[in-house]
């Protein structure tokens, strides 16, 4: 609670400091003071760094974390906090290159091949990437930096999507936690999906499978009760949007690629699965609690996976689990892409699952076999630069 306390005390008196404008109510004028240091900053993309200034009360480590790369100031440079009233610094940051196909590791593509026997990365706790600068609990919940469609656009395939509803109603929301420590997105379920749906028509190749859980249903702020996300309730809302949400464990068990994609064939074209979380062993092990404990935690569930005698989809959770806070570790990810591309850690794998796709997540994607277009990882790179500066770790230099 003393570090809530701090990082709230933080937050008001960012508010003093007159060179550090929020992006939030003002995000057009945001985006064009953004511009300058994006343009600098393409060539930067290609070789893999980029120099940013480090936001009021960020280190250069942080800074280049929310950036999705890694700091390589020296260790000093790299943990020290910039003061209130100190102009910022300059932050080097290693960063993904335009990524390129190289793995150990090849992606099973034919239309017979199941669909829990193909790769795809899956961002935890996808809703986060919508928490807003200010927002006192983005340290005990923020996983992600950016937004649905922009983490599609970096190369997520799969998304980690929970939902909340108040009771009689049937306006669907995003959440992170329950009751009154909860955090509840402003965007709904119904408003973001001409977004997504509108990425799927743009990209009519790709699967996009939206895992369905922690359905909760909200009778007001401190009473909330946990919910089948196979009820009616929401099976019914979802229809609405002219999407498939499958709820049955035996037919997703033994559903091809062929079938995914024509049951998950959507109107005006493109593609988009939705299936009940309930279907998806997540193996969840709250015990990988530091960077060095996920590798033999991905060894043993891998092991596990390939043993298991009634097969289905499953996660594999590359990341540190959360204790109080959030651990975002963007130096976990470039191990991740390691392993991928060194490796056959991960073969077999299904839904590859991580924090911060704006770190290194195009280059996974592409590693395990997906293209990711030039203009996409533009696109990428850019909106993680946004994001940056909408939480304040990166500054216009």
């Amino acid at each position: 609670m003393c570090l809530l306390a701090v990082h709230l005390a933080n937050l008001v008196l960012a508010n003093l400091v007159p060179f550090r404008r929020p992006c939030g109510s003002q995000g057009k004028e945001c985006e064009a003071e953004a511009s300058g240091m994006l343009a600098l900053s393409l060539d930067r993309m290609t070789r893999g760094h980029e120099i940013v200034g480090a936001g009021v009360n960020f280190t250069c480590s942080e800074a280049c974390s929310v950036l999705g790369g890694v700091c390589r100031n020296s260790s000093a440079a790299c943990a020290e906090r910039r003061g209130f009233a100190t102009a910022p610094w300059l932050c080097h940051c290693e960063v993904e290159k335009a990524p390129v196909k190289d793995s150990k590791l090849q992606r099973i593509v034919q239309t017979n091949s199941l669909l829990r026997e193909n790769p795809f990365i899956m961002t935890h706790d996808s809703a986060t990437g919508f928490m807003g600068r200010y927002d006192v609990r983005d340290l005990v919940a923020q996983s992600q930096t950016i937004d649905l469609v922009e983490q599609l656009t970096c190369g997520a395939r799969s998304l980690d999507i929970r939902l909340v509803v108040d009771e009689d109603e049937t306006v669907i929301y995003f959440h992170h936690g329950s009751g009154m420590v909860s955090w509840v997105s402003k965007q709904t379920l119904q408003g973001e999906w001409p977004k997504l749906a509108q990425w799927a028509r743009d990209h009519p190749e790709e699967l996009v499978v939206l895992v369905i859980s922690h359905c909760q249903v909200r009778q007001g702020w401190f009473h909330w009760q946990s919910s089948k996300c196979s009820e009616d309730r929401w099976i019914k809302e979802v229809k609405r949007l002219g999407l498939t949400f499958e709820t049955n464990c035996k037919t997703l068990s033994s559903m091809t690629m062929g079938e995914a994609m024509k049951k998950s064939r959507l109107a005006d074209g493109g593609h988009m699965l939705a299936v009940d979380g309930a279907c998806v062993q997540d193996n969840w092990d709250p015990d990988i609690t530091s960077a060095e404990r996920v590798k033999p935690y991905v060894e043993k569930t891998m092991k596990e996976m390939h043993a298991q005698h009634e097969k289905t989809l499953f996660q594999v959770q590359s990341f540190i689990q959360q204790q109080m806070l959030v651990p975002l570790n963007s130096s976990l990810n470039q191990a991740i892409l390691s392993w991928i591309t060194t490796s056959k850690l991960y073969a077999g794998v299904n839904l590859l699952e991580i924090n911060l796709m704006c770190a290194y997540g195009a280059s996974m994607a592409s590693a395990l076999g997906y293209t990711i277009s030039s203009e996409d990882y533009q696109t990428c790179r850019s909106n993680c630069h946004l994001a940056c500066q909408r939480h304040g770790a990166c500054e216009q230099l």
